[in-house]
């Protein structure tokens, strides 16, 4: 097993990002709209989850891979209303790809947060 964490999110101090196991697998950890600078939130859904997508890409980018390679989400959102927000962000990020996806309605864990988004990757193979 290796652990994945970005070298530019200070903020991950007590938990790892990304999990590779033995096999071909990557398993990313939830991750939220906190900016690896520690800056502030944005207040926007759509720009929250913007910045969610690129902490999954960062983490993806540990284990050299990328969207492409991602093979299923889970999304927890605060509110239904943040659907939209949620389908803008992920094709920004994403393009037409469609991995397996799994949407909760839930409590955040920072009530700041729109969402928190794990995600599994497929890692690419040498050779």
């Amino acid at each position: 097993m290796k652990l994945h964490t970005p070298t530019d999110h200070p903020e991950a101090v007590g938990y790892t990002h990304g999990v590779q196991t033995d096999g071909p697998l990557l398993f990313v950890s939830g991750q939220t709209p906190k900016r690896p600078d520690g800056g502030p939130v944005a207040e926007d859904p759509t720009d929250q989850i913007r910045q969610v997508f690129a902490n999954i890409e960062n983490v993806l980018k540990t284990a050299g891979a990328g969207f492409d390679d991602v093979v299923h989400l889970r999304v927890f959102l605060a509110d239904r209303q943040h659907q939209k927000a949620l389908k803008v962000a992920r094709t920004e990020a994403m393009g037409d790809l469609r991995p397996g996806i799994t949407v909760v309605i839930c409590g955040i864990y920072d009530e700041a947060w729109v969402a928190e988004i794990e995600a599994v990757a497929e890692l690419p193979t040498a050779g």
